[in-house]
């Protein structure tokens, strides 16, 4: 019998040696072949895979050009969406103009949803601190003027949370929900992205739990408008 896939067993060892993920892919391949536990390294897995037989060669190697031809893709993907910087085109740029670039990949994102965040939480501290500072303010002139035997204060400072946040209709309370609504999409899935990252979880359970989220979230602020 021919097994035309096992000339492909070096080109797919090499493809999983150079990345973790084709790696966990491939021990998982072998884990549902074989039905025994992979080995926890990529050259004592290819050990393991040179010794089956070749019908189980065959279905690993079917399996795992899969896998490498999807990784592919979705990295080309991600390339393209967020531009593609490689050697060559580092190599045109100055250092100062490369390390600029650098930082820009790095932390424009983390910026973004640290400002998003300051819009979110900055409006309602800053009102909070305000009132605050007024109700201290009123108090401390009903004292003193108590002190004179008066009933009633002649000065009392009005409290600007109702001005603002208040059922009136107010084009703050439009704007505030607005950024809050947007903002929360965006924070979210940008941390949940984060720890599925560092989790290393499956796409399909990470891209389910995003999902999930989302969900949530819009049913909280379509609650909120009603």
């Amino acid at each position: 019998m021919v097994f035309p896939l096992l000339a492909m067993l070096p080109g797919i060892f090499t493809a999983i040696s150079g990345a973790t993920e084709l790696f966990d892919a491939g021990k998982q391949v072998y884990n549902e072949v074989t039905g025994n536990a992979a080995p926890d390294t990529p050259a004592a897995l290819q050990s393991a895979v040179e010794s089956l037989p070749p019908e189980q060669q065959e279905a690993f190697a079917e399996r795992m050009t899969k896998e490498i031809e999807m990784y592919r893709a979705q990295n080309e993907r991600l390339e393209i969406q967020g531009g593609r910087v490689d050697a060559e085109t580092l190599a045109v740029l100055t250092p100062e103009a490369a390390t600029e670039v650098a930082i820009m990949r790095m932390t424009t994102r983390p910026w973004v949803v640290r400002q998003l965040t300051r819009a979110m939480v900055w409006p309602v501290m800053s009102v909070f601190a305000v009132d605050i500072a007024l109700a201290v303010i009123n108090t401390f002139i009903a004292g003193i003027w108590a002190v004179f035997g008066e009933a009633a204060a002649p000065v009392q400072f009005e409290l600007v949370a109702g001005k603002f946040f208040g059922d009136g209709g107010s084009v703050y309370v439009q704007m505030y929900s607005q950024i809050v609504e947007y903002s929360a999409y965006i924070v979210i899935t940008y941390m949940t992205l984060r720890e599925a990252g560092k989790a290393g979880g499956p796409k399909q359970v990470v891209s389910g739990a995003i999902n999930k989220v989302m969900t949530g979230i819009k049913s909280v602020f379509s609650g909120s408008r009603k």
